[in-house]
């Protein structure tokens, strides 16, 4: 968008400066056409190509490189839109053109050359296909080098290519390793440099390359490869930025401080802009160029540029001999290949020891959407897709075994004598709570293993700190009051709220109606059993509700000069609105500002002190927050500090995928803003079992067990207690 908007600016100054009939002209319509392809607008890119083909026709003729460059740029549409007949005349006479103007070793040959390939691959004469991607390699490695991004992205071409002519042809593997190479050492030289946000837009851009090796690693001499591929992509982008910024807080210099809050105060007014519909924000993109060039700094002055991305040995020498890790990965193989399109689930199990890693096939993305579907959150359900137990053991239909066929069932069997497994999901798994998996009969997954949730295998090898309470600072806010007289900034004289039903705040991602959140009886009762619990083991704790449960209050836990609490737990509504893409119009008010946002760390967070005004559509005061604290907002904290961020409130671990980057929600947001680890919730529990869940949970760990032997009791003892699945399996500890 920041591109589109530069070349619309060039294009008003060539209008004015030459007219339609100039060169300049030619080449800003063909940037724009490009920028349209790659939004996937053809049929726009289409005209502007065909536009700026005429024109330089018209100003350079036929014998000038622009020419062919045009034919190129034209056929590549077509190629997108399927229509390799079309392009392939238009490739052949721009390569007769490139040899005759620029000689036969050029790069726009070795291009061309490429596209021709293409063409064949997509008429299925692999065969010619084959050959073509071959030339073109030659040539890309003879003028960039063999360590080269467009030599590995031919790779990636010539492996599909040999794929689709045999699958068995022992350059596939050669191929897909040194590939693979090529892109690890790019993110590792990136990650001195790169802001965190371009690392994930290097990540994102890769997704072909990342489907491919999943491909190649099902062939079952490449699992490790697969495992290597996995370690490269999953969460690289969260925890570069977590170590940026802890790294640079930790030093304590001056300069570095006050760089950190200058970056703090240009996300706010960017966070400021980007709630608002698209037509009225102003220097979005300014403030956004700004961000890059300082989290760039950032970066460089972390010195990250040295810390290696270990491989699938280093992660198995970490384990003890009773120990697995599990790399869950999802992928799309490409056209041309078996299942083509369609998303594909796997597991690449490691086990100490073993000469290689196992690459399991798992399922489809499709079988495991239509289960989760049939949980809506609710008592029924969850016991219907996870253990039948108690009351509702005879009443409804039971999925259980189905989604445990799909998970682990081709797992189970080869995890003979492991005690603890550590594994990591992918997609649709971030939705799984992997311990209330069916096993047999009333066993669960997690009587029968020690379940370690991670957002990457890697910490394993970079492991962090078990935090032991001792000394601990906390921060607990409950029992909050949502109402704001919009038109007091200090508001003193905000009704009481005489309903006293016990709503419960585990309402899902709509617990608000349009007019705002209900109070929560439940999260006073909370806040204050906790607070007692916390001052017992000697925990300085800081209790906010009420109207001081404000959003100004959250962030000042952050500031400059003061170090965030150990423990930060927050009892309230929480909200999550799923991808709003397919909706074309914007509007502001009924549907509020959170719910139709493109940014997916806009459409969660947390409402805490005053939110209905704004949830409901109204302004607020400029000098005052609003209320709704935002995942977006939450990820610009320095929570660097903070060991453990307990989120009580409905469905806190939901949010969009993306990639293997995870989810996008609340979990990441606090995952960004330093913290160590959360516990979050996958669907609503009710009042009465989250504060008997909590006690046990602080009861444990401040006790002296570690944060994962505490919360492994606490599910247990919780389950022993309450048989139903919704009221103890909802909990998850992310690292």
């Amino acid at each position: 968008k920041q591109a589109e908007h530069l070349e619309e600016e060039a294009l008003k100054i060539t209008l004015n400066a030459h007219g339609k009939s100039h060169p300049e002209y030619a080449m800003i319509i063909s940037g724009l056409g490009r920028l349209a392809q790659l939004q996937g607008n053809l049929d726009k890119a289409d005209s502007l190509f065909q536009e700026s083909l005429q024109v330089r026709i018209e100003t350079l003729g036929k014998r000038h490189p622009y020419y062919p460059g045009g034919l190129s740029e034209l056929a590549s549409v077509y190629l997108d839109k399927n229509q390799p007949n079309t392009a392939y005349p238009l490739l052949t006479e721009a390569l007769a053109a490139q040899k005759n103007l620029e000689g036969p070793r050029h790069s726009s040959v070795a291009i061309t050359l490429q596209q021709m390939a293409l063409c064949k691959l997509l008429e299925a004469r692999y065969a010619e296909a084959d050959s073509m991607m071959g030339l073109s390699g030659e040539l890309f490695r003879t003028i960039f080098g063999e360590h080269s991004q467009i030599f590995s992205q031919n790779l990636d071409n010539r492996i599909l290519t040999r794929m689709c002519l045999d699958r068995t042809d022992e350059h596939i593997v050669e191929w897909a390793n040194q590939g693979h190479n090529i892109w690890k050492n790019t993110a590792q030289r990136a990650m001195g440099y790169a802001s965190p946000r371009q690392l994930e837009s290097l990540l994102f851009s890769l997704s072909f390359h990342n489907n491919l090796v999943n491909v190649v690693g099902a062939l079952g001499n490449a699992a490790g490869l697969a495992y290597d591929n996995a370690l490269l992509f999953k969460n690289l982008a969260l925890q570069s930025r977590a170590d940026i910024f802890r790294k640079w807080n930790i030093n304590g210099d001056t300069t570095a401080l006050a760089g950190f809050k200058y970056w703090q105060q240009i996300q706010r007014r960017l966070s400021h802009e980007l709630t608002k519909p698209q037509e009225n924000r102003r220097q979005v993109d300014s403030l956004e160029n700004l961000l890059q060039q300082l989290e760039r700094n950032f970066a460089i002055g972390a010195g990250l540029s040295d810390k290696r991305i270990p491989d699938w040995r280093a992660v198995q020498g970490a384990l003890q001999p009773d120990e697995a890790a599990i790399e869950f990965v999802h992928y799309t193989p490409p056209p041309g290949l078996p299942d083509a399109g369609k998303t594909r689930y796997a597991a690449l199990l490691l086990l100490p020891g073993n000469p290689s890693v196992r690459f399991i096939p798992l399922f489809e993305e499709s079988r495991l959407a239509a289960l989760l579907e049939r949980h809506t959150g609710d008592a029924n359900t969850t016991a219907a897709l996870y253990v039948r137990s108690g009351a509702l053991l005879d009443e409804q239909p039971h999925y259980g075994a189905d989604l445990f066929n799909l998970i682990w069932g081709p797992l189970d069997s080869l995890l003979r004598g492991v005690k603890a497994v550590y594994f990591a999901p992918s997609g649709l798994l971030h939705r799984v709570s992997f311990s209330a998996l069916p096993v047999s009969g009333k066993k669960v997954l997690s009587d029968k293993y020690e379940l370690y949730q991670l957002g990457s295998t890697r910490s394993l090898v970079v492991k962090t700190p078990e935090p032991i309470a001792q000394n601990y600072t906390a921060a607990v806010f409950g029992g909050i009051q949502y109402e704001r007289n919009t038109t007091i900034v200090n508001d003193s004289t905000a009704p009481e709220i005489t309903d006293n039903r016990l709503w419960t705040y585990m309402d899902g991602p709509r617990a608000a109606s349009d007019e705002g959140f209900e109070y929560l009886p439940g999260t006073a009762q909370e806040a204050a059993r906790l607070t007692r619990a916390l001052q017992a083991q000697r925990v300085q704790v800081q209790t906010h509700t009420d109207k001081q449960a404000s959003e100004e209050m959250l962030k000042s836990l952050s500031h400059d000069k003061v170090k965030s609490p150990d423990i930060l737990h927050i009892a309230t509504h929480g909200f999550f609105f799923p991808d709003p893409k397919r909706r074309n119009e914007q509007r502001f008010g009924k549907e509020n500002a959170f719910e139709w946002n493109e940014n997916p760390l806009f459409r969660s967070g947390l409402a805490l002190s005053g939110a209905n005004a704004a949830w409901s559509g109204l302004s607020t005061p400029s000098n005052v927050e609003d209320g709704i604290a935002t995942a977006y907002e939450i990820s610009l904290l320095n929570l660097s500090n903070t060991k453990l961020v307990v989120l009580s409130a409905c469905e806190s671990g939901l949010g969009d995928i993306k990639g293997s980057e995870g989810v996008y929600g609340l979990q990441r947001a606090f995952k960004m803003a330093g913290a160590d680890y959360l516990l979050v919730s996958l669907w609503q529990v009710p009042d009465k079992e989250t504060v008997k869940f909590m006690d046990l949970f602080y009861k444990s760990w401040l006790g002296g067990k570690t944060i994962h032997e505490a919360f492994a009791k606490a599910q247990k003892k919780m389950r022993k207690k309450y048989k139903e699945v919704y009221k103890w399996g909802a909990w998850v500890l992310v690292e």
